[in-house]
């Protein structure tokens, strides 16, 4: 027993995490086999951590990261309040040192593990997380926009609830959160009116990997919250929302075959399947209406003709014909929208 709880050593653990991306069957189950008794012991997360970062191939790194993501809820809730902590606080480094989008993501999922367990057993929202994608939102690096913003989408999926609030973070609570973070320069930011408007600045980013990203986090934040919110917190999203119309029509104005184009333009489309008829403007409703009649319509090559576009751009429409305001499109949409969906 005492073998299997020693710590391995860094050999040790990058021999097994390269022995498990194998095609030697009888070799892989010996290194689970292993990697199972290491596992015993809450210490082999610090290990996970650094070989994250240290393991000699880039494959291995994202693996040790995807392990630690893995394990690191079935540990953390037994661990002393002094050990919780510093495994907070040395993921926090781990995430924030890491430069390969691969790795990040992979510790990304791990940090969202460990916030899911937070709001499980500790009934409280990890702070210090959402200090650091602030941070990186701020940041230089594009890599960690990029990954700051997944991560800023599966916690919105992970907490947030249909009534547009965050599970078990009372309003004190947030106000203190609020008052801590520093998210804006003006502390009296709501916390959805900061990742709407956050979201909306980074759909306009110079690095078009970090917009579809953004993209992406508006859709989910938006299908979270949008609907079943209260009718004076939607408001926060309308930039969210021209953001999205607008990096929609840029992608349709892009050149042909610009796979990131596609990415966005079905991202954006996505995003407003939930803002459009959230937010009940017209003038949102009917230049989408447009918007998607433009996708639909246009034959020539590129971002227009990518199926995933026009499986959205369908989607947008029906999104805006379940309305029950009927005079949410003007009658300019519907004569443009009728003609595309017949040739869809």
């Amino acid at each position: 027993m005492a073998a299997a709880l020693a710590s391995p050593s860094a050999e040790e653990v990058d021999g097994v995490l390269a022995v498990l991306q194998s095609a030697d069957n009888v070799a892989r189950r010996q290194a689970e086999a292993q990697l199972d008794a290491w596992s015993q012991s809450p210490g082999f997360l610090a290990v996970l951590m650094q070989r994250a970062h240290r393991a000699p191939a880039p494959p291995s790194r994202q693996l040790a990261a995807t392990l630690l993501a893995w394990r690191i809820p079935k540990f953390w809730p037994g661990l002393c309040a002094p050990d919780q902590e510093a495994a907070q606080a040395s993921l926090l480094e781990c995430f924030s040192a890491c430069g390969e989008p691969p790795v990040l993501r992979a510790l990304g999922e791990a940090c969202n593990a460990l916030c899911q367990s937070m709001a499980i057993h500790r009934d409280t929202l990890w702070e210090d997380l959402l200090r650091l994608v602030a941070g990186l939102l701020a940041g230089e690096s594009a890599a960690h926009r990029r990954a700051a913003l997944e991560l800023l989408a599966a916690l919105v999926e992970s907490i947030g609830g249909p009534d547009g609030t965050a599970p078990g973070l009372r309003s004190s609570e947030r106000d203190q959160l609020l008052s801590q973070a520093q998210f804006q320069e003006s502390r009296t930011l709501d916390l959805l009116e900061w990742i709407a408007h956050s979201l909306a600045l980074h759909a306009r980013d110079a690095d078009a990997e970090v917009r579809v990203a953004a993209l992406s986090a508006i859709g989910t934040a938006s299908a979270s919250w949008c609907f079943g919110a209260a009718r004076a917190d939607l408001h926060h999203w309308q930039c969210a929302a021209d953001a999205a119309l607008e990096a929609a029509t840029q992608a349709l104005a892009g050149p042909s075959g610009d796979g990131g184009g596609a990415r966005a333009l079905a991202a954006a489309l996505r995003a407003l399947c939930s803002l459009a008829p959230a937010l009940g403007s017209q003038a949102l409703s009917t230049a989408c209406a447009q918007l998607a009649a433009r996708v639909l319509g246009d034959s020539a090559g590129g971002a227009r003709c990518a199926e995933d576009c026009r499986v959205q751009a369908l989607q947008l429409l029906r999104a805006l014909a379940r309305r029950r305001d009927r005079s949410l499109l003007a009658d300019q949409a519907l004569v443009a929208v009728v003609p595309a969906v017949a040739l869809a």
